[in-house]
């Protein structure tokens, strides 16, 4: 379909069923889809835009989910009851399944599910969705569909203008969203928080005003905010430039042959190279020798000058002919899993989301069904809700080439009977037909196929004639399994949690369940908009707020405080009319007073006006009338008289006022802030001290949170105050608003920490007193923790005889640490507190429960509850069904207790079809002590490597990749719904050779010949120097004030350490100077220096976190695929999404030793 079509059709609203006013459409100026619903005033959805009334009298609100169409992951269309299937060919899906009788109705298949990343840092695995029903109906709706899926491919890719232009232009009308306006403010807060100017509110503000736009419209338009943004980005680029590239700016165009050599730090053989993709880039003519310092900005961040190599990353360019085990494989773990292994939801949607990011190894744990229907896929022996087994095949089915023409491999964890495994093979061929490899495609196979062979294949790996008896070495359910489950008391919160708990020799480790009670509504979010305790507007903190006062009083104030100076305003409250009034000087210097005019709307929110427009509070009128003019009609006359507000008076005690505050405590270093706020320990404890060091910074605001002091800057900018990207009046308006909406995350402020004085004085009073130095603390909860037995302290114990519960209070008692932690745990029963307490001290315990009548029982009679072998649990006759015709080429041997080293595999293991499975621990042993043993195996064979579920992997971490990539294991299986370290890793890894998720191993590995260059004996060095950040963001702060880049080459372990590791510290990105800045830039222009000795495997990875350690992204990238020179680093999400413009500029260079 022509893209011209497919807007035509997708740009009209389009009714959705059983919705109240609910309409969908897309936006073409900014590649939206928007779904708009009207909702009853007692909705629990958050409120986006104004509210309207119907002929009813009933209240609505407009509701808005607003998706940006290259966001969109995937569409599933259906009943549920029959199994939502891909959109894209969803009649041909339909087709292939069995009839179901309830899967009838019309309406019904009209329903759609879009699947989306939203744009921010996600916090969670799994997509957000919407879901609806369209009222078009048969030929109309599946145009839409197919119209829907045009506008998609076109917003993806859009070249990097068109992607700058789009990302302006969202950011722009999110800016203006709240009061359908822009101010000098909210323009200065963006400024600050996307690219770090601090300060320049007065700039900024006249740079606006001098913009024939504004001075005609009186408005900020969205080509002055375009403008505006162009102006200070290309001031601040072009300040870095001149420090790196000093002989660029001679004349206002900049030589194309200069610029190219420079980016190429100067090689010769690269710089005609790099010409011709400037050229390209730009679209110039050949006879144009020069581009302009702008374009030159442009293209050094754009994805044309990337340093992982274009080819690399959007091409499959790798010989994709050799044996299929000469390929690293993108592999997962437990794939159907959300979270955790024991007690989060699986989904099918953990394969679709795997698939598309070209997973091409995914896992099945497949079980007889409880109800006696088809297989059911679940993890053993846990609280995990299983998911149908067909269900799984057909997501497989309708996503697995999606991203990849590679071949997919289903690594199957067989735990069924012999009927079940028929009916699986059944299963099997049914969903995937010709697509699944029943047979070796030749008779006299002696090694692999290639992946170009099996393209849009499906294989199976299991083990053969054999049962659930046949697990794999250390399978899932461990002899050090899951103990028991309490709960434990959050003192920060003031609320008990759910966690299992699990023992080893020496420790003790919890997980956290999941909270279940949360209700989510299954539209997702429809809006961004925080919610707030709203407070009294007689409590108004800004400091030009001056309470109850007279007119008369209000113009003497200003006549004798301002010096006359136009604009300068005060907002009272009338002393004989209850209403509030701006009064300000005029032109004339006149002091003038216009009330503040209150009404209620029709859902019963308060409105203020000046003029014509209204407003949700007085500080947002105020701060749009300090931007915009409003008038006032003169008495008897048509004429009206124009007005700006300009600078706020303060009120006469404000600094009195801030003295009494508890928690100002100006004269506080950051180490005695640090040690206060860590002595209370208490989550969103807060104090607020003067800062001196920083140009610029006025106060910093210390808070106490996740076990953690976060330093906040307060900068100074003219006469307002401004932090988190946000502008205020006071330090006391930055408390009042800080405390009713969110700073982290979704916290607010809590309470002042106690005053350093009296801080001291308890330490000189415990002294005084010979109190044992050791200090209890209760601290926030993690979800996963991890305790020495040995150093376990029993403080209390109580029992409860009407509910049965126990409660035992403990503190962990370590040398050498001033603070002991505290934690209270509660169990359902006696029996449940002597399984854990005999765990803890195995000897007789001391432990008793006190009741109203002092009676006392001994806890520790209770013995610990034994744990079936692994053995007895599987148990099963063996038995040949029609499945093991079906393992061709992926035959699992089994390893446990067959193998003592890497040498007897080749000796035990002869044809190629078989390979082994090992849990990362063993592997590790084997590929750590014997690499040529590991590495003469996997030229013939596959070797799986998986986590080890365990006391120490219940929340789903993951193991380093590189050891067993460097032995030729292929399939290394990870979790992919963990964010950690790993998992980059192993997505910068398989985002090389275009993604397919099939990467050529090095040739050390394939080749036998004995001539090759082993690994560690060719060494390669790598400079290195970041040289810019910008438009970062995080999960919780809205300004970013201070950035740590960390580069670290993910090598072999011989070589780690410090000397692997490059960090840089940025003063926010608009001076781009560290903590100790010096006038020549020595610091800046110094490099780093890695070394490599096996470049084929090793990676480059790139980390980027706040002052206070917050994310604001990563990147893992090959060393095989990274390019020389100037160039930038497009940082990802933890869960490896693009963030929108958030880069890294670096300056790489290679030398071969």
């Amino acid at each position: 379909m022509d893209k011209h079509e497919a807007w035509e059709i997708v740009r009209h609203r389009v009714e959705v069923f059983d919705k109240f006013q609910a309409y969908i459409y897309c936006d073409r100026l900014q590649d939206l889809l928007v779904y708009n619903q009207s909702v009853g005033r007692h909705t629990s959805l958050a409120s986006r835009n104004s509210t309207a009334s119907n002929s009813d009298g009933f209240s609505t609100t407009n509701v808005k989910a607003i998706i940006y169409l290259e966001r969109i992951q995937y569409i599933q269309r259906g009943a549920s009851s029959a199994g939502h299937r891909s959109a894209r060919n969803y009649n041909e899906l339909r087709a292939t399944r069995p009839k179901n009788p309830t899967d009838n109705c019309d309406r019904q298949q009209r329903q759609l599910e879009i699947y989306y990343c939203a744009d921010r840092p996600r916090s969670k695995y799994l997509y957000k969705h919407i879901s609806f029903q369209l009222t078009k109906r048969d030929d109309e709706f599946e145009k839409w569909v197919k119209a829907l899926y045009t506008v998609i491919e076109e917003a993806k890719n859009l070249d990097d203008a068109g992607k700058k232009n789009r990302w302006l232009l969202r950011e722009y009308e999110k800016l203006r969203a709240p009061s359908e306006a822009l101010t000098f403010d909210s323009i200065n807060g963006w400024l600050n928080s996307h690219i770090g100017i601090v300060g320049a509110r007065s700039h900024i503000e006249n740079f606006i005003k001098e913009q024939q736009t504004f001075r005609e419209s009186n408005d900020i338009t969205y080509s002055v905010f375009k403008a505006t943004y162009n102006h200070f980005i290309e001031m601040q680029q072009i300040d870095l430039i001149k420090i790196y590239m000093p002989n660029l700016f001679e004349e206002k165009n900049i030589s194309l042959m200069t610029f190219a050599s420079r980016i190429n730090n100067k090689d010769t053989s690269l710089v005609q190279h790099e010409l011709a993709k400037i050229k390209e880039y730009f679209k110039l003519m050949d006879n144009q020798k020069d581009i302009t310092p702008s374009e030159c900005i442009n293209y050094l961040w754009s994805d044309a000058n990337s340093v992982f190599d274009p080819i690399s990353r959007t091409m499959c360019h790798e010989d994709m002919n050799q044996p299929l085990n000469h390929y690293w494989i993108s592999s997962s773990h437990n794939t159907y899993l959300v979270g955790n292994q024991y007690r989060s939801p699986a989904s099918v949607h953990c394969y679709i989301q795997a698939l598309l990011k070209g997973c091409r190894c995914i896992e099945i744990d497949v079980f007889d069904s409880k109800t006696g229907a088809e297989p059911e896929v679940t993890h053993k022996n846990t609280r995990i809700k299983p998911i149908p087994l067909r269900n799984i095949l057909e997501t497989i089915h309708d996503y697995a080439f999606v991203t990849s023409d590679y071949p997919v491999i289903i690594s199957i964890e067989n735990h069924c009977s012999a009927a079940q495994r028929t009916r699986m093979a059944e299963m099997l061929i049914e969903t995937f037909g010709e697509a699944l490899v029943q047979s070796p495609l030749s008779p006299n196979e002696t090694c692999y196929p290639s992946p170009n062979q099996l393209k849009r294949k499906i294989l199976l790996k299991d083990t053969k004639n054999n049962s659930s008896s046949s697990m794999e070495l250390n399978t899932d359910l461990s002899s050090q399994g899951l103990d028991g489950h309490l709960e434990i008391f959050d003192f920060s919160k003031q609320k008990w949690f759910n966690y299992s708990y699990s023992f080893d020799d020496t420790t003790v480790s919890f997980c956290k369940y999941p909270e279940t009670n949360k209700q989510q509504n299954s539209d997702e979010d429809f809006s961004d908009d925080e919610i707030e305790k709203k407070l009294p507007d007689d409590e108004l903190k800004q400091i030009w707020y001056h309470k109850t006062m007279s007119h008369k009083d209000a113009q003497t104030i200003l006549l004798s405080n301002a010096g006359y100076e136009p604009g300068t305003f005060l907002v009272r409250k009338s002393s004989n009319r209850n209403c509030y009034c701006v009064t300000f000087l005029a032109l004339d210097s006149v002091p003038k007073s216009i009330e503040i005019i209150q009404e209620k709307s029709n859902d019963g929110k308060t409105l203020y006006s000046l003029a014509q427009k209204k407003f949700e509070s007085i500080p947002s009128l105020i701060s749009y009338y300090r931007t915009y003019d409003f008038a006032e009609t003169v008495k008897e006359s048509t004429n009206t008289k124009v007005y700006r507000l300009g600078k706020p008076l303060p009120h006469a005690n404000w600094r009195q006022e801030l003295q009494r505050q508890p928690w100002y405590q100006p004269t506080l270093s950051r180490k005695q802030a640090d040690e206060l706020l860590r002595d209370t320990a208490e989550d969103m404890t807060f104090l607020i001290r003067e800062s001196s060091k920083r140009t610029g910074q006025d106060s910093t605001l210390s808070i106490y949170i996740n076990r953690a002091v976060r330093h906040i800057p307060i900068y100074r900018d003219g006469t307002d105050l401004m932090a988190m990207s946000l502008s205020f009046t006071s330090l006391v308006e930055i408390v009042s608003y800080f405390s009713r909406h969110a700073i982290f995350g979704k916290s607010c402020l809590q309470k002042p920490a106690k005053s350093y004085s009296d801080f001291i004085n308890e330490q000189q009073k415990n002294e005084a007193n010979q109190v044992h130095n050791d200090i209890i603390t209760s601290k926030s909860l993690e979800d996963n923790i991890t305790l020495k037995v040995d150093t376990l302290r029993v403080a209390k114990v109580d029992y409860n005889q009407n509910d049965q519960l126990v409660l035992v209070q403990l503190y962990i008692d370590e040398k050498y640490k001033k603070e002991c932690e505290r934690y209270c745990f509660k169990f359902d029963s006696i029996k449940d507190c002597g399984n854990f307490t005999t765990m803890c001290f195995p000897a007789p315990s001391p432990l008793s429960y006190h009741d109203d009548s002092s009676s006392t029982l001994s806890l520790s009679s209770s013995s610990k509850t034994s744990t079936a072998s692994l053995t007895s649990l599987q148990q099963s006759q063996t038995c040949k069904t029609d499945l093991d015709k079906l393992i061709i080429y992926f035959q699992v041997v089994k390893s446990k207790n067959n193998f003592k080293e890497p040498k007897q595999l080749r000796e035990k293991i002869k044809s190629f079809q078989e390979m082994i499975s090992l849990g990362h621990i063993k592997a590790y042993g084997f590929c750590s002590n014997d690499t040529e043993s590991m590495i003469s195996f996997n030229r013939d064979h596959f070797t799986r490597v998986y986590p080890v579920f365990s006391l120490n992997s219940i929340s789903s971490s993951n193991f380093e990749p590189l050891l067993y990539w460097l032995t030729g294991c292929q399939l290394v299986a990870l979790n992919f719904q963990m964010p950690d370290r790993p998992m980059h890793i192993n997505a910068g890894r398989f985002a090389a050779n275009g993604s397919c998720g099939y990467v050529l191993l090095p040739n050390y590995i394939r080749s036998q010949s004995e001539n090759l260059p082993k690994p560690d004996t060719v060494s390669m060095i790598m400079k290195i120097r970041v040289i810019a950040a910008r438009h970062l963001r995080t999960n919780q702060s809205k300004s970013i004030s201070k950035l740590n880049v960390k580069a670290t080459i993910i090598s072999k372990p011989k070589l780690g350490g410090d000397k692997q590791i490059y960090s840089i510290t940025i003063n926010h990105p608009w001076r781009m100077l560290d903590s100790k800045p010096s006038r020549n830039h020595d610091h800046i222009q110094a490099y780093k220096s890695f070394q490599s000795d096996n470049s084929e495997c090793d990676l480059l990875y790139f980390e980027v976190y706040t002052d206070n350690e917050e994310f604001c992204g990563q990147r893992a990238i090959p060393l095989s695929s990274l390019r020389p020179g100037i160039r930038s680093v497009a940082l990802h999400d933890k869960f490896n999404e693009y963030l929108d413009m958030s880069a890294l500029l670096v300056d790489i260079q290679f030398e071969t030793v």
